[in-house]
């Protein structure tokens, strides 16, 4: 099993003809997985899935209609959405032995099951936090692995 703990910006866009509107969403997202590894060359494959679990911790609303912009208008969505969500999570990995820890490349997929925005108020349609990530890091065990 691992714990996972990420600071990430997501978020949406419109853009028409005279609007646009960009919303951005600085997310705490909190994946645990169950991981599988298997060797492969002077390093490891490894397969995970979990559940996912993401906090809301603020946002940021860009409005322009023509001429007009505005930003965090309020009663729009910031007062509407839901500040946790929920998703499953999965993916592969490579990673390599560097000094202590491992340098990896990942590659990973949220499918989120509660919705940020319900329908209804101002949107159309329900809006979900639905990814495809790449990522680089360094990782390394905070205890000593058994071999």
């Amino acid at each position: 099993m691992q714990l996972e703990v990420f600071f990430t910006l997501g978020g949406d866009g419109q853009i028409a003809a005279n609007f646009a509107r960009i919303i951005d969403l600085y997310l705490l997202e909190i994946p645990v997985f169950v991981k599988g590894r298997l060797p492969a060359g002077p390093g490891a494959i490894g397969f995970f899935a979990g559940p996912d679990f993401l906090v809301i911790l603020s946002k940021d609303i860009y409005t322009t209609i023509g001429d007009y912009q505005r930003t965090n208008r309020p009663g729009f969505l910031p007062n509407a959405m839901n500040a946790f969500q929920f998703g499953v999570v999965f993916g592969f990995d490579y990673a390599i032995p560097l000094g202590p820890g491992e340098l990896i490349f990942d590659i990973r997929s949220l499918q989120c099951l509660t919705d940020i925005h319900p329908a209804g108020h101002m949107v159309h349609n329900d809006i979900k936090q639905n990814s495809v990530t790449l990522m680089v890091g360094y990782g390394f065990a905070l205890t000593k692995r058994a071999r």
